[in-house]
């Protein structure tokens, strides 16, 4: 899959005000910033922890002035920025969430969740590759939280490990994700059989 081609694609639709991407590295962020740039009509900035304090300050206030103007008439804000620097700073409901690399499972919760915040609707796109990430992560978060997992994505997965996914208790039957506990053993590193261990000691 051509990720800038979709993301291109998707922009160039113009049916949200604002879009929030979330990148990797600060590396891919500059590089994603100078392509999306030659997108028309679309404002584009980049914020990480390799610019200064002053100017991802500055950056942020222009898009938050942007994204609030629904109507689209300054064109469509969009923020590329690494998953650290987006967890030290506050953006209220933004309507799109591209998530551009998939790292984990707990910076995928922590990034959907910057979509449709206060009873507002939103929707958060992922695109993944070989690669990316632990498939197996993605996997279990959608099936956890009632979402379909596209059939692409479960043939990344191994077989048996897609086999114990599909074991595991129904979405419906579990705790929701955005649990404390279950946030806290994701920072933590726990992969998904010491997680399935735990649970079937509760």
């Amino acid at each position: 899959m051509d990720k800038l081609l979709r993301l291109r694609e998707l922009l160039e639709l113009r049916s949200w005000p604002s879009c929030l991407v979330f990148c990797k590295t600060k590396q891919r962020c500059d590089w994603l910033e100078k392509k999306l740039s030659e997108t028309p009509c679309t404002w584009v900035a980049a914020i990480h922890s390799g610019r200064k304090q002053l100017e991802r300050e500055a950056t942020l206030e222009n898009f938050r002035s942007r994204a609030s103007n629904r109507r689209n008439e300054k064109g469509m804000a969009v923020l590329v920025a690494t998953n650290v620097v987006a967890r030290g700073i506050h953006i209220s409901g933004v309507p799109l969430v591209v998530i551009y690399d998939f790292s984990s499972a707990a910076d995928y919760v922590h990034q959907v969740g910057r979509t449709g915040r206060a009873g507002a609707r939103g929707r958060a796109i992922t695109f993944y590759v070989a690669g990316d990430g632990d498939a197996g992560e993605l996997v279990q978060v959608l099936r956890r939280a009632e979402q379909t997992v596209p059939p692409r994505l479960a043939e990344i997965v191994e077989p048996q490990e897609l086999q114990e996914l599909q074991e595991l208790p129904d979405a419906r039957s579990t705790e929701p994700l955005h649990r404390k506990s279950e946030a806290d053993d994701a920072r933590q590193g726990w992969k998904r059989q010491r997680w399935a261990q735990a649970r079937c000691k509760k």
